[in-house]
């Protein structure tokens, strides 16, 4: 069975609310009979984690996260929960999807280093309002949703990027500061890893 490692800080004060609308939307795209390994509050610590990818190692799988982030590490409310010093060697022949703050820089690339075939994530500091929480997160999945339907990694990050540009101008002129914060998040999207990777390299994720 294809298995998924889906890590979300839901407890998160600021953002908690948001992280946990990505996961549930990430849930509803996936049709196959996948296995899910949700790691969320008081587990979403580093040693969790490490036994988790421990235990998976051995298998293909996609982890996504939806966290607080720094340019070397994942974060929430207990601390980093997967850094450039973890062992990233089970990340070999994976697939890595995130929303986190600069974690497509230093951790990003180490995750490539390591071994994993696509990583999806953001090089700068990245917003949302909470009024409008469900185009953010629409935005967010809209990569993942493209490779899910057979994209490559490179046309997935282009159909994302204009994603992003066609709900900006949808808002354009009523919701300036939306349309603002959807693009500066578009200019912040980086991909790393293999132009051509496609998921069914790693299982039947339809």
């Amino acid at each position: 069975m294809d298995k998924i490692i889906l890590a979300y800080d839901e407890d998160d004060a600021d953002a908690g609310s948001y992280y946990k609308g990505c996961a549930d939307h990430l849930v509803s795209l996936i049709t196959s009979n996948c296995h899910f390994t949700f790691i969320s509050k008081r587990n979403l610590n580093f040693v969790y984690v490490d036994q988790v990818l421990t235990d998976i190692s051995e298998h293909n799988f996609l982890f996504f996260a939806y966290s607080h982030g720094e340019k070397h590490q994942l974060s929430c409310g207990l601390g980093h929960y997967l850094s450039c010093s973890s062992d990233l060697n089970p990340f070999n022949n994976t697939f890595f999807y995130s929303y986190a703050c600069l974690a497509g820089n230093n951790f990003g690339e180490t995750l490539i280093r390591s071994g994993c075939q696509g990583f999806f994530g953001y090089k700068n500091v990245v917003n949302h309002y909470s009024n409008h929480e469900s185009l953010f997160i629409e935005c967010t999945n809209y990569g993942i949703k493209m490779m899910l339907q057979g994209d490559n990694a490179v046309t997935a990050e282009r159909k994302m990027k204009e994603n992003y540009e066609e709900v900006a101008d949808n808002l354009s002129g009523m919701l300036d500061f939306v349309a603002a914060e959807l693009l500066d998040t578009r200019d912040a999207l980086i991909r790393l890893g293999r132009e051509d990777f496609k998921l069914s390299e790693l299982g039947e994720y339809y």
